[in-house]
């Protein structure tokens, strides 16, 4: 069998080798079956090192997750119990209706955060305090107003 088709699984950065196997394996002659995981199983960690660059961890993450070892994710079941009662289905149907009722009114606009003025965006969704807002005002105020709550 000639091993022309398979490429070979290594992770390369973020991205998989794709030279040629060496024939009756999934690896080419670069990475040897030890050295490497296969993309699938294991990504770049997601970790922020440092949030004025917006350098990442880069580590390979534990399989199934999207962070690493050392970065594990902070959430603890309370958390994440309250985050499944607070955006319910309910939740949900009212945000629906308030973005509708939003962009009759106002079009497709993001009425704009922290001194940032009012631009159009696609991507609206509903805050629970403020209203509308586009997903990266909403993001930004949840990093910042929100976690001085």
């Amino acid at each position: 069998m000639s091993p022309l088709n398979i490429t070979c699984e290594a992770l390369v950065g973020r991205y998989s080798c794709g030279r040629t196997c060496v024939e009756g394996t999934k690896r080419c002659e670069r990475h040897p079956v030890a050295e490497v995981q296969p993309v699938a199983e294991r990504r770049p960690c997601v970790y922020r090192v440092d949030d004025s660059s917006g350098r990442l961890c880069g580590r390979l993450s534990v399989k199934g997750t999207s962070r690493c070892e050392r970065h594990p994710r902070r959430r603890t079941p309370q958390e994440i119990e309250e985050r499944s009662r607070k955006y319910d289905y309910a939740w949900n149907k009212e945000s629906r209706r308030i973005r509708a009722a939003w962009v009759e009114a106002h079009g497709w606009v993001c009425p704009g955060w922290g001194g940032d003025e009012q631009h159009e965006s696609h991507d609206l969704c509903v805050d629970h305090d403020v209203g509308v807002l586009c997903r990266h005002h909403n993001s930004v105020k949840a990093a910042t107003y929100d976690r001085r709550k």
